[in-house]
């Protein structure tokens, strides 16, 4: 696990071009679905990666109330929220 955390968040190129962009200390996080293998999470969890689910984002932007804006590429959020099952009050 840890050399495909290494390959696909500390790659020397990317961070070089990271530091280019702003040079500061850069955190890494993986925005995943439903998770099939919890253990695989854990150990990409242990490599200092902060998950996020997909579902907590959409929740978020529920809650906030965002569902009427447009995505960048012209897609309603609204479709995304349709993948979130109903919640009482929301």
């Amino acid at each position: 696990m840890g050399e495909w955390v290494n390959k696909k968040f500390r790659n020397p190129v990317v961070e070089g071009v990271r530091q280019r962009l702003c040079a500061a200390r850069w955190n890494a996080g993986l925005v995943h679905g439903n998770v099939k293998e919890p253990e695989e999470f854990r150990l990409i969890e242990k490599q200092g990666i902060k998950l996020v689910s997909f579902s907590s984002i959409l929740g978020e932007l529920r809650a906030a109330g965002t569902s009427k804006r447009q995505g960048a590429a012209g897609n309603s959020l609204a479709e995304l929220l349709a993948f979130l099952p109903k919640q009482d009050g929301v």
